[in-house]
């Protein structure tokens, strides 16, 4: 990791959203907003983007 911290924000269809909470670790705060903490944001980057 570069030494950066953050979320991942993004809006999510209905259908998936309890899916994006069991495989993604993300929070549903209401509607369609979702968000994916630092540490699970973190082992998406480095499943998905690795040097």
């Amino acid at each position: 990791m570069n030494g950066f911290e953050g979320f991942v924000s993004f809006s999510a269809k209905t259908k998936l959203i309890e899916h994006y909470e069991k495989t993604l670790g993300a929070y549903h705060f209401g509607g369609h907003k979702m968000i994916i903490p630092t540490d699970a944001s973190r082992k998406l980057v480095e499943r998905y983007f690795k040097e």
